[in-house]
């Protein structure tokens, strides 16, 4: 089942939700708190797991406390096939074919994890089609950043840009309006 990616621990229900409707295939293996109480909800999400042949396997919660790494898991984690993030030309060929105009959020230095995730969970609710982040100088889709997108992150494209400003330009030699924000006090 695996294609050369690394695995990542995906923690609490909602994310857990949102890997198993979009991106199925990926969930390696679902990991359950012993004792927990089973909410008709979660009991949805162990079904729909167990529908797809993925593997669910009880565990001591102070064990899921230490693979959550500190995260709140409410009792329930995954591991998931991590995507590798897309290349900026793979995802525009993609778009050739959209007949409304996209969204895309560029993220530039975004280290904190919970930002990113929360700048995620925003840009998909909003429709946006993709996230650029750059490839060396930004948080990685970590664990508390996929918690903190709310499963978005299992929906969301996500580019690495090598170099933002030729990604930039080359977002506009595709048609796309570039805005832009800055927060320090100096921007205009």
């Amino acid at each position: 089942m695996s294609n050369g990616n690394s695995r990542v621990l995906v923690c609490g229900r909602k994310p857990l939700a949102e890997s198993l409707r979009h991106r199925t295939s990926s969930v390696l293996e679902v990991l359950l708190a012993r004792g927990l109480r089973i909410a008709p909800t979660l009991q949805a999400l162990l079904e729909e797991a167990k529908r797809a042949g993925v593997v669910i396997r009880e565990i001591e919660r102070q064990e899921l406390d230490v693979l959550a790494a500190g995260l709140n898991h409410q009792g329930v984690a995954a591991w998931i096939e991590q995507a590798r993030p897309i290349d900026l030309e793979r995802f525009l060929e993609g778009e050739r074919d959209q007949t409304s105009p996209a969204v895309v959020v560029v993220l530039d230095q975004v280290t904190d994890p919970h930002n990113l995730g929360a700048i995620l969970r925003v840009a998909e609710a909003v429709g946006a089609r993709a996230a650029i982040v750059t490839a060396d100088q930004s948080a990685p889709l970590s664990p508390a950043a996929r918690r903190a997108s709310a499963g978005a992150s299992e929906l969301l494209p996500v580019v690495a840009a090598g170099n933002l400003q030729r990604s930039l330009e080359r977002l506009k030699d595709a048609g796309y309006w570039i805005v832009g924000t800055d927060v320090s006090p100096e921007s205009q």
